[in-house]
């Protein structure tokens, strides 16, 4: 065998082999929570109401495509089979 050859097989050898999955990297533990800062929540409070009011146009024109939309398939379908359902 040449050195290229030998080298291989030593590296070969030295690789644990892998049988089944990995085990996890962390543990979740039942009842715990992650330490944050009081402030963290009405920061994403602010954030939430922010993107819900700039949301409100678009959902306003959501809701009128789909009265349209519903307000034609009822004269063609008479099951709800076509009929979108909103919240």
């Amino acid at each position: 065998m040449t050195f290229v050859e030998n080298t291989i097989d030593e590296v070969d050898d030295a690789q644990p082999s892998v049988k089944g999955e990995p085990p996890p990297i962390y543990r979740i533990y039942e009842g715990s929570k992650i330490p944050v800062s009081s402030s963290v929540g009405k920061v994403f409070k602010r954030k939430y109401d922010a993107a819900k009011k700039a949301y409100e146009h678009i959902y306003g024109l959501w809701e009128e495509a789909f009265k349209y939309y519903n307000n034609d398939q009822s004269r063609m379908i008479t099951t709800t089979r076509g009929i979108f359902k909103t919240r």
